[in-house]
């Protein structure tokens, strides 16, 4: 009850703001052509990076590394990585705008991420059949090089002031693939007709 009683109070709220936008610039963000959205927003702090978060990430990718060096499972596919690595054209301004209310976020979907980054054998077994020469001790030292001195309080431990630490070919698939309610509104949005000028955007505490 007491959840229904907040999201209809923060609906009724939106609709104020909404409102007040409107009087402020009349017509110039018709609806159909700049969706309305309510954004989260991630951890703002920074921290050191402690020793014992690190142990438990080192000791966890270690783990990690174990298992993937033994998995029988069918070798990962790298098409989506391969390509990534060649030169593409630029991103359109649907991909712009998918991007860009992302960042406003700043990695709230990061939040769970703890020491263990959402990373598992398979994301492994990934970057060792995109990089054949490394050996496991390599693996290890890679991802433990990319970590930050100072990472956002409460988040992954890649988690930094500027985005994740790992390039995308060392995160995991939750990380490179994984859409909030709020994107997966904006991506319903945004084949359909008349084509999105842009958005605007309530974020919450």
């Amino acid at each position: 009850l007491r959840l229904q009683t907040k999201i209809e109070e923060e609906a009724r709220e939106n609709d104020l703001w909404w409102a007040a936008l409107e009087r402020r610039a009349p017509g110039q963000h018709p609806p159909d052509r700049f969706m309305r959205l309510t954004l989260p927003i991630g951890p703002g702090q920074q921290s050191n990076l402690g020793l014992r978060r690190q142990r438990r990430y080192r000791d966890h990718v270690t783990r990690l590394i174990a298992q993937a060096m033994v998995s029988k499972a069918p070798p990962p596919d790298l098409s989506e990585h391969l390509s990534a690595s060649a030169s593409s054209p630029e991103p359109s301004h649907a991909e712009q705008l998918a991007g860009n209310v992302c960042a406003l976020c700043k990695g709230g979907c990061c939040t769970k991420g703890g020491e263990s980054a959402y990373l598992s054998p398979d994301t492994i077994r990934r970057f060792m059949a995109l990089h054949p020469p490394l050996r496991p001790r390599d693996v290890l030292a890679a991802y433990l090089y990319r970590l930050s001195p100072k990472t956002q309080r409460g988040s992954c431990i890649n988690h930094t002031a500027q985005g994740c630490s790992l390039p995308r070919e060392m995160r995991s698939d939750t990380c490179n693939h994984y859409l909030c309610a709020t994107q997966k509104e904006l991506h319903s949005r945004l084949e359909d007709d008349p084509p999105l000028r842009g958005v605007i955007a309530i974020q919450r505490l």
